[in-house]
C-alpha cells in the first residue's frame, strides 16, 4: 500500500468514526422518546434536512420555534423540537467539518505528489549532469 492510500485510509476511517458518532447519538435522543413522537420528530427531521442552515441557527435561537412560521412541530411542544434542531445543526457541522477534512486532503496529496515529480526530476538532472561530465572527461583524455 503505497503513503498516499494509507494517508486516504486513516482520513476516510476518522471521518466515518466521526458521522458514526454523531448518527448513534441521534439515534438515542429518538429511542428515548414514544412512538408517535418519533414520527413526529422524524418529520420535523425531514423538513429540517432541506432548511439552509441560516434558517437552522435563526430556529436554534428562538425562544418559541414552534410558534414561528419557520418550521411546522407536527404538534410536538418547544422542549421536544429544540434537541433536535440543535442536533441537526451539530450534524451538519460535522459534515462540513468532514468535507472540509477532505478536501485539504486531496489539496495535502497534490502537493506531495508535485514536490515527488521535482525530487524525481532533480535526481534526473544529476545523473544526466555525471553522465555528460563523464562523456567529456573521457573525450578530452
Amino acid at each position: 500500500m503505497t503513503m498516499m492510500m494509507m494517508i486516504m485510509s486513516s482520513a476516510q476511517s476518522s471521518a466515518d468514526k466521526t458521522l458514526q458518532e454523531v448518527s448513534e447519538a441521534l439515534q438515542k435522543l429518538m429511542a428515548a422518546l414514544p412512538p408517535e413522537e418519533q414520527r413526529q420528530l422524524d418529520a420535523v427531521s425531514a423538513v429540517l434536512v432541506k432548511r439552509p442552515d441560516e434558517v437552522i441557527y435563526r430556529l436554534s435561537w428562538s425562544t418559541d420555534i414552534c410558534a414561528s412560521k419557520l418550521l411546522d412541530c407536527h404538534g410536538l411542544t418547544n422542549d421536544k423540537v429544540k434537541p433536535v434542531i440543535v442536533g441537526m445543526l451539530e450534524y451538519k457541522k460535522k459534515m462540513e467539518a468532514v468535507a472540509q477534512a477532505r478536501r485539504s486532503l486531496w489539496i495535502s496529496l497534490g502537493g506531495l505528489g508535485i514536490s515527488f515529480c521535482s525530487l524525481a526530476m532533480s535526481i534526473l538532472a544529476v545523473f544526466k549532469g555525471r553522465a555528460s561530465n563523464t562523456k567529456e572527461a573521457e573525450a578530452g583524455t
